[in-house]
């Protein structure tokens, strides 16, 4: 069982370490928005997106830069690459936006919720001197991008452990009533992470003591 504390999380996915991140979440860090209308650059030099909105101002957004991410849109799930960041080549006083490039998707999704998956933070945000020398990196990117996706895909298949998170904020009494049983009712392997947000109880005592 793995305990962890939000500010831990919080730094690594302020500092683009999605490996951290989701390594300490137990499953890869998650964003949902509204698709909103953009100014269709990306369109214009073949790497159309989605702009998504985040509705609520508390959700943490990872490091500016490129990300290799999973899309879903209603029941299916789509590859994807996504951008934060705020368009230093497009224009000097953008502000942030967070679109991705579906893979293999064409559809109207205008006002529609979607959900991000994010698996790896490929490269920080730059600013070039073109929209074609942009084009250009974008197509590294890509190429980078659907082969970590592709790796991904590999590692989930092999991976027959399962994992449960279980979030905690002063829950001591909860955590000692409930863990051993959490640990026995499983079929399969399971990989325990308790997300502890900074409680001030007893919560991390229990939960090491419980697992011993």
């Amino acid at each position: 069982m793995k305990l962890t504390f939000s500010t831990n999380i919080r730094k690594a996915l302020v500092q683009g370490d999605l490996r951290t991140a989701n390594a300490l979440l137990g499953s890869p860090y998650y964003l949902m928005g509204k698709v909103v209308k953009g100014d269709g650059i990306g369109k214009t030099i073949g790497y159309p997106t989605a702009n998504i909105q985040i509705e609520s101002k508390a959700k943490l957004i990872p490091q500016a830069g490129i990300y290799a991410c999973y899309v879903n849109i209603g029941k299916s799930k789509f590859g994807g690459m996504l951008y934060i960041g705020n368009r230093p080549t497009v224009t000097s006083k953008g502000h942030q936006t967070i679109e991705v490039n579906i893979f293999d998707f064409n559809d109207n999704i205008y006002e529609e919720e979607i959900g991000i998956s994010f698996v790896s933070f490929v490269r920080v945000d730059e600013k070039y001197e073109s929209l074609e020398a942009l084009k250009n990196q974008l197509d590294e990117d890509l190429k980078e991008v659907r082969q970590i996706l592709k790796a991904h895909r590999l590692q989930e298949k092999s991976e027959a452990l399962s994992t449960l998170s279980i979030l905690n904020y002063n829950g001591e009494e909860y955590l000692e009533a409930y863990l051993p049983s959490v640990l026995k009712s499983s079929a399969y392997p399971l990989d325990l992470v308790v997300v502890d947000n900074a409680s001030t109880d007893e919560s991390e005592v229990i939960s090491k003591r419980v697992v011993s």
